[in-house]
């Protein structure tokens, strides 16, 4: 990364900032806009994709899929944590209104703090997945910063010569899924805003923060923006899956209730948990196990149920249920 200006160039860049803040904000494909003799402002953004589509889940039953959503602070840099608060916040806002099917679970991050982690830094799926089954969740949605990308170009030449400035905010957006402890989705976006500007301004580097805040604020709402929309198209395809958390002779409490759509009466088919699997890189996963049986849903409240085995069956906590079709 290797960005020069000086600070008299990133002073006259604020001015600059809020006529590239209201391109990218309110034009489609915006080109270029002159402020005053000063400079000049350009946003490269596909501006024209939709965000305000709207995915129905269309599962069995009409049943809800439960998600949570994780904003990560890391790698360190300008505006991380405000970043990661406001990802975990607008990201559950998006998928809660714009995807059809989906309970957002708002208290899991909050209570977890932090996803858990293998020795390398990795998030542990294999953990996270326990975590989240114990709560009836099925799905987790992480989103960390990229780390930036801010670089100077030169442009013209002999009396026109400047210089323009490239910043690149980049997002990862995972997946992981309850029923195996994986990760269904592992994607990255960019959005980037360029500043030229008529003359070069020599100096020191200058670090993310000094890039004006306008800026940087309208490329993390775009980036966003794109997250929703491709967690929204992942999530609409995913089944649902409830989890077995205790077990009393025939009698099974599943982590699910009517706030997914269960009802009395229900069918479901009980998998035996599964043995893990590990790789490489110490990650873990649970493959799904053998079908053990059918069970009838009894009684069902907000976020528990209790079905009965149709039969008796050697099920443990950790099973799997899936809706009979």
């Amino acid at each position: 990364m290797d960005m020069r200006a000086s600070r008299g160039g990133a002073a006259r860049g604020v001015a600059v900032a809020a006529a590239l803040a209201a391109c990218l904000a309110f034009v489609s494909g915006c080109t270029a806009l002159r402020d005053a003799g000063k400079g000049v402002a350009r946003g490269v953004s596909d501006a024209g994709r939709s965000v305000g589509e709207v995915f129905s889940g269309g599962r069995p039953g009409g049943l809800q899929l439960a998600v949570a959503v994780f904003g990560l602070e890391e790698p360190a840099s300008a505006g991380a944590a405000e970043f990661a608060a406001l990802l975990r916040r607008q990201l559950a806002e998006q998928l809660g209104a714009r995807c059809g099917g989906l309970l957002v679970d708002r208290d899991f991050a909050q209570l977890l703090g932090t996803p858990p982690r293998l020795a390398s830094g990795a998030v542990d799926g294999h953990a996270l997945a326990l975590l989240a089954r114990r709560r009836g969740v099925n799905n987790v949605v992480v989103g960390s910063p990229l780390e930036p990308r801010i670089t100077e170009e030169k442009t013209g030449f002999w009396f026109w010569k400047g210089s323009r400035v490239r910043v690149s905010l980049g997002l990862r957006l995972e997946v992981f899924d309850a029923e195996t402890g994986g990760k269904s989705l592992d994607e990255r976006f960019w959005e980037e805003a360029v500043l030229e500007l008529e003359t070069e301004y020599p100096g020191a580097e200058i670090p993310l923060e000094t890039i004006p805040a306008a800026v940087t604020a309208t490329l993390r709402e775009r980036l966003l923006a794109q997250a929703g929309r491709d967690a929204c198209r992942h999530l609409a395809e995913t089944p649902w899956r409830g989890f077995v958390v205790a077990v009393q002779g025939r009698e099974l409490t599943v982590s699910a209730g009517r706030g997914v759509g269960l009802r009395e009466g229900m069918r479901l088919e009980v998998f035996a948990p599964g043995r893990p699997l590990a790789n490489r890189d110490g990650q873990r996963f649970l493959l799904p196990g053998v079908r053990l049986g059918e069970a009838r849903l009894r009684e069902v409240d907000e976020a528990r149920s209790v079905a009965v085995l149709d039969e008796a069956a050697a099920v443990e906590a950790g099973a799997t249920v899936r809706l009979k079709p």
